[in-house]
């Protein structure tokens, strides 16, 4: 192996770390991912509140079409994300799945 000075040594670990530390990346991920799962869980949520209020009251808070919308853009955007990195069919598949809902839940709302 090769003896490397010291300043080679300094120039070759700010190279491998001009993203960050690898430490650093895995929170930043993890947290992204945290509240995108957060956010889908909490517009789930207000969607059964607001089909229970329909469904007792008549009339929902918020408009239930534009609430499932908003719950398939935030999975279309983590398909996209997902098939980008992998390119694995399945990921095709889901992804062309859900921008069908993404598609058929706008027309819904564009219509009614």
């Amino acid at each position: 192996m090769k003896n490397l000075n010291k300043d080679e040594i300094l120039k070759k670990a700010r190279n491998e770390n001009k993203l960050g530390d690898e430490r650093d990346r895995e929170i930043f991920y993890k947290s992204y991912s945290f509240g995108y799962r957060f956010i889908i869980r909490f517009f789930i949520l207000l969607t059964i509140v607001a089909f229970f209020q329909k469904l007792f009251t008549g009339k929902p808070f918020a408009d239930i079409e534009v609430l499932f919308f908003a719950i398939w853009v935030g999975i279309l955007g983590e398909s996209i994300g997902n098939y980008f990195y992998t390119k694995e069919k399945s990921s095709l598949l889901r992804l062309g799945l859900v921008l069908l809902a993404v598609i058929l839940t706008l027309v819904n709302i564009i219509i009614n």
